[in-house]
This record gives structure tokens, sequence and C-alpha cells, in this order.
């Protein structure tokens, strides 16, 4: 038996019953977590190591030390009086009513670095119980501390405040038994301090810690939400040192707790050719021949991909990834594109490859992620079918989809991003860098993965400069990044350029090269703009005819119907869509049988099932007799990424990329 009076707090309590989890074990079970994840996950430690320009086991101890302090503003007075009934049982008689305006996270930062009183200023003056006397001590506490504390301190989702004064939510026994806590828990895992205390006049390292600081509060997210789990992680009442609960109790649990959340990456299936990979290729087209046979570095590096619509500029793009996974320079990827219906048509397409990728006996996990998501049928009925033993690997020709992943990981578009395998609109990455919870997690999420963005060339200004951002921080990370579109511009691609180069730290190069289909291959060794020739399948000349107002355009319409063609007819808004298609419903031979409207103002539900019908009339499964006669009104909102294919097209004047 322990006593300590670090004991008499709780952590965690239950809202049914009076059962409850003290608060030292609550931060070592959170701390249990990122132990057996960083044991587990070599390439994420080896990255920290990287980032933070520290020795893995360095790594290893400063984090789990500061994971277990985590939440050390609970040891704040007006938290534990948020449950007087446990204060009490636990020994402290007549709690004060203090307003708990500050949430324990906050608290945590306050009691660490408040001018007056904090506990930072008392390490200051004694030291660290697992160093010697150092006069470089003052450094690390002032310089490198709150660049560590705050991303774990900030763990629901928002960096901590600290413009408090301590006195008025902690009580100066408070203030020691933390303090206590904290001795303890460094003499059990001893962090090395020599090892930064070095650095700390160095700027160049202490910037290194800001940037790896996006990936500590992920961590720190990650470790918290697991170590909350209480079906795992079952309350304890019953006093231990902390050593004995941290070998015998949290670390099996924090085990166990990865397992069942499926977080480890998977391993791939090395040295596949692409039709291994996509049984369905018999001949590679030329921009998937070069991307099977484009030399790759041990680097970041960014890959634009350029070809007309129908060149498998898809499968180019997933096979550089592969090739970058098999090379250890990523253990997933996220897939992100323009629109919802696009997302749901690129799982569709992934469930049927995707494990071609991973060796026969594992069991990767694929995510969909958009704000729909649970209205896609896949999603509703096969998406969670992570008991599926048969372990079958699907080819083009399949018509099966299976897609496997982990609940916990399906539960919240949050934790999307930590999946083998991520698919969704490209706001789920954006929303990495803006400033909303838990942006860090999916930072955190896409640190080991390669970034693959669709139609990279339909963004406006704002999004394209958040896009700016996110490949910056994505190159900062160690991050490799593929971007595809049919119709891009030199100074897109341009700024693209730039900005990996800027996450890089190195000057940014002009690019030259105008030709088309075009590869461009940027990394800080590199920089390639390679033309490759365009699949003379898909190499066409098309006709364009100007017609100056509407009886021409349902002219032509009308003869397309009579000759048995499949027609669309584009409108730039949705009240021109809807005019258009009450113009057509008046003319002969056209009704509900054949006149289809499509626009974004419908309810998702309906829209989902529109989007579905045009798949299966103009998609690439359906059929003469399906197409003939049938002709679509709809927006822009086809246009993205939609495998559509039509005899006759009438468009209004849009944007030039819009148009091709």
């Amino acid at each position: 038996m322990e006593n300590k009076d670090y004991l008499k707090y709780w952590g965690k309590a239950s809202q049914d019953d009076n059962s409850y989890h003290l608060l030292p074990y609550h931060c070592l079970d959170v701390a249990a977590v990122g132990h057996q994840l960083l044991n587990q996950h070599p390439f994420l430690l080896n990255k920290l190591s990287k980032m933070m320009r520290l020795s893995e086991s360095a790594v290893k101890s400063w984090l789990i030390f500061l994971l277990g302090i985590h939440d050390l503003g609970k040891f704040a007075e007006s938290f534990q009086q948020l449950r007087t009934d446990l204060r009490v049982e636990l020994g402290h008689s007549d709690p004060k009513k203090i307003n708990y305006d500050l949430r324990h996270d906050s608290l945590g930062y306050l009691l660490w670095f408040c001018k007056q009183q904090g506990i930072g200023k008392h390490y200051q003056s004694n030291g660290f119980p697992t160093c010697s006397a150092s006069p470089e001590l003052d450094n690390v506490i002032r310089k490198l501390f709150p660049i560590w504390l705050a991303p774990v301190m900030g763990h629901h989702g928002f960096p901590p405040e600290s413009k408090k004064r301590i006195k008025e939510y902690f009580q100066g026994n408070d203030q020691d038994n933390a303090r206590s806590f904290i001795n303890d828990w460094l003499l059990l895992i001893q962090p090395n301090f020599d090892c930064i205390a070095k650095h700390c006049s160095n700027k160049t390292w202490i910037n290194a810690q800001k940037e790896t600081s996006w990936i500590i509060a992920g961590l720190a997210v990650l470790c918290d939400w697991l170590g909350s789990n209480k079906k795992i992680f079952e309350f304890e009442k019953e006093h231990h040192t902390l050593e004995y609960y941290w070998n015998n109790i949290a670390l099996p649990r924090a085990k166990s707790a990865i397992e069942k959340a499926n977080l480890l990456p998977t391993a791939i299936q090395r040295n596949s050719s692409i039709d291994e990979l996509f049984k369905y290729i018999k001949s590679p087209t030329p921009l998937q021949k070069t991307c099977s046979e484009l030399p790759i570095s041990y680097e970041p590096q960014l890959f634009i991909l350029e070809d007309v619509t129908g060149a498998g500029k898809t499968e180019a793009a997933l096979m550089l990834a592969y090739r970058l996974m098999e090379k250890d320079l990523a253990q997933g990827l996220f897939i992100g594109l323009p629109t919802m219906a696009t997302a749901n048509a690129m799982l569709e397409r992934m469930a049927k490859v995707y494990r071609n990728f991973y060796k026969q006996d594992e069991q990767p996990n694929i995510v969909l992620s958009h704000s729909a998501r649970h209205l896609s049928k896949i999603f509703q009925t096969v998406f969670l079918e992570q008991n599926n033993q048969n372990n079958e690997t699907y080819t083009g020709e399949d018509e099966t989809i299976s897609i496997q992943c982990s609940r916990w990981l399906a539960d919240h578009r949050k934790k999307s991003l930590l999946a083998d395998i991520g698919i969704g609109t490209i706001d789920q990455v954006l929303l990495g860098i803006l400033p909303v919870r838990h942006q860090s997690l999916r930072l955190f999420g896409l640190a080991n993965k390669v970034l693959i963005l669709d139609e990279v060339h339909a963004y406006d200004a704002y999004t394209g400069s958040l896009l700016n951002t996110l490949l910056e921080f994505h190159a900062a990370m160690g991050g490799c990044i593929i971007l595809l579109s049919a119709t891009l511009s030199k100074s897109q691609r341009q700024n693209f350029v730039n900005a990996f180069y800027k996450g890089l730290g190195c000057k940014s190069s002009e690019i030259k090269n105008t030709a088309y289909p075009l590869v461009t291959h940027i990394g800080a060794t590199t920089n390639t703009e390679s033309p490759v020739q365009t699949r003379k399948t898909v190499a066409r000349h098309v006709q364009v005819k100007f017609v100056h107002n509407q009886n021409d355009a349902l002219k032509r319409l009308r003869q397309a119907v009579k000759q048995g063609q499949c027609a669309c007819w584009i409108r730039n808004t949705v009240p021109d869509a809807r005019e258009a298609f009450d113009l057509l419903s008046a003319v002969d031979g056209m009704g509900k049988d054949n006149l289809h409207l499509f626009h974004s103002r419908y309810a998702l539900g309906d829209r989902l099932d529109i989007e579905e019908k045009c798949l299966r009339l103009f998609g690439e499964k359906s059929t003469p007799d399906k197409r003939k006669g049938q002709v679509l009104v709809a927006t822009q909102v086809i246009e993205q990424s939609l495998d559509l294919d039509f005899d006759v097209m009438v468009s209004d004047l849009a944007p030039v990329d819009l148009l091709i």
C-alpha cells in the first residue's frame, strides 16, 4: 500500500455512481499508451527523433514524462470540487466553492508557469530530481518547457491559457501534492536531462521543437482518448506505488487498448508490379509506366501529375504512393477529393484493389471521411466488416466490395486520418491547418501518410491558399505529396512548388517546362520536369460549336434524343439548371423516363440517390440500351472526377479548365 497524499485526488469519475479512478493512475494510463505506441510504431518514433533532433531513447523518455503530467491541472481545488462527495471521501474536508471558469488543461499549464508560485520555479531553484544542478536549468524551464507542455496540456483540442492567478484555483497543499507526484514520476521514468540542456541555447534546435509541437499535440490527444477508455482502463482506487501501477496495470492495459483500436501500421506487400497491384491493367499508360519507373530518393517529395482525363492518373498516383511506402518514406495514404460524390466513387474503386498493397494475412484499415459519409451505402453496409474472416483479395473484375476498419477508427471523422488508407473530401485535411478543435490530431494522422490530392486546379483563391499552407506543413513534417490535374496552369504549379520548398526550408526554383502531359518531381535534392506521351485511346479531337440562344441548344438536344444518343446540358447556376429542365420537359419525347436533373441543392440523401442513378446511366458500367436517348441537366457538380460519358454535351460558358 502506498500512502502518498497525491493519491487523494480523483481523475475520472462515473456519472452513474460514486466509482472513480485516481488522478495519478489516469495520468499513467495516458503515458502508458504513449509508451506502447512509440515502442510498437518505429516509423513514428524515428520521425519524431529526426524532427526533434534527439536520440530515439531521449524522445521516448521525455514524451512519456510529458504525457504523464498532461492532467496536472486536475490537482486544482476548482476541479476536484466538481465532485464534492468524492473530494470528502478522499479525505479533504470542507472543500471551498471555487468557480471552475478555467479548464483543467489550462490549469495544468498555469500550475507550472504561473509567475508567482508556478511549479516550474520550484525546479529552477531546486533542480530536477533526475539531474545534477546545472546553470542551463533555467534555459530548459524558460525556453523549452513552454514549447513541450503547451501541446501536451492542450489535449482537449485548444492551446491552454495561462493568464490567471494560481491561488484562485489551487490550495497550497494541492500544489505540494502535484509537485510530489511529478518528483516520483520523474524518478520512475528518468528522462535524460543533460541531452536537452545542452541544446537550449541553440535557436535552430528550439525552432525544431516548435515545429514538432504540432505532432506532439496530436499524440497527446490520441493517447488521452485511448487512455480514457474505461472499458480497458478500469477504475482503480486501491493505493499502489507508481512503479507497481505502471508496470503491472497501466502498460498491459495500454497494449490492449492499442491492439483493439487497430492503430499500428499494416505491413505492405513489397516488390509488387503495377499489374499485380491493379490486376485490370493489362497495358500501363505512359504516365503509369513513368510513375512505376521514376527514381525515388529518400527524402520528402512532391509529385505533380498532369495528363488528360482517362490517362490513368489515379492508378499512377497510387503506384507512386506504393513505391514511397515500399521505401519506408510513408506508411499509408490519404486521397483528398473536391466533392463527396467523388470521394464516394473513389472508395468504391479503392475497395477492389487496396488489399493488393498489403501482405495477404494483414487486415488494413480504410476509412471514408466527409460530412455525409453516413449516407453512403458502402459505408453503411460493409464499411465496418472488421469481423470478416474471408480475407479475399479483390480484382477489378470482381464486383464484390469488402472494406475493413476498426470501429474505434470509424466512429469519428477526426480519427479517419489515423487509418492505413483514408479517402475523403479535401476539407478533412485542410482542417489540419485551421484553428479548429483537435486539428493537431489530423496533422498527426497525416504525419506518416502520402497525401494524394485530385483536381487541384479546381479550388478558388481562398481554398488554394489553404492548400499551399497544407503542402508547407506536410513538407515540414517530412511527408510526401502527389497532386493530380488535367488542366493545371503554370502559375498554380509554381505556387505548389514554392509552398513545398518553403516547408522543406529550401530556396524555391523556377519551373520552366510547359509540356503537356507532364510529371513534375520536387525534393531537396530533386528537381525534374518530365514530359510524357498520353495514351492513344484518349488522345482525340473534339468538335466545338458555339450557339447563342437556348432554342439552338434545345434543337441540338432534341436531335440527339431522336438519334438515340445520350446528352448532357451543363448550366452554371442551380436556377438556370431548373429552367433548362423545365424547358426540356415541354419538348416531345422528353419525360421522367429519359430526362434527369442533378445539382447541389438537393437534400443529401436525395443527392446521393441521383448521383448513383447518373453513374448507372452514364458511367462506365452503363450499356447502350440504358444510355439511349437519356438527357441529363446538371450544374458543374458532375465535372469533378465523376466517370460519366455523353455523346453530346451542351455547356454554358465557363472557365476553360472546367470545360476541358
